[in-house]
């Protein structure tokens, strides 16, 4: 059986960061795809230890890098780079460069 070529598939996606008023885009990007959507701040108001369980659901982490603390990324790098989860950084928080890395994460 193929799967549909624009399709997550299933596959939950952790956004670490973006802006307040991107994340219900984030999240219809990611369902549109048949995607599962979770999202930590990047350390704004969630706590970081709030990361590592968020991480442990995800199958990959696509992360705005202009809005996200320096530890968050540190960190949200780290595991990814320690349990081989794909990490997709993102330029700029807007809906166009998310929905570019969006597709970065389809096509793995």
């Amino acid at each position: 059986m193929d799967l549909d070529p624009l399709s997550l598939d299933g596959r939950r996606i952790l956004v670490v960061g973006g802006r307040t008023r991107h994340i219900s885009h984030y999240r219809r990007a990611v369902e549109a795809l048949r995607g599962q959507f979770l999202h930590h701040d990047g350390g704004v108001e969630d706590n970081l230890d709030r990361l590592g369980g968020l991480f442990g659901r995800a199958d990959a982490v696509v992360m705005p890098v202009d809005c996200v603390s320096h530890a968050a990324q540190s960190l949200a790098k780290r595991l990814c780079k320690q349990s081989g989860k794909r990490f997709i950084p993102v330029p700029r928080s807007g809906a166009g460069a998310f929905q570019r890395a969006l597709q970065s994460a389809v096509q793995a």
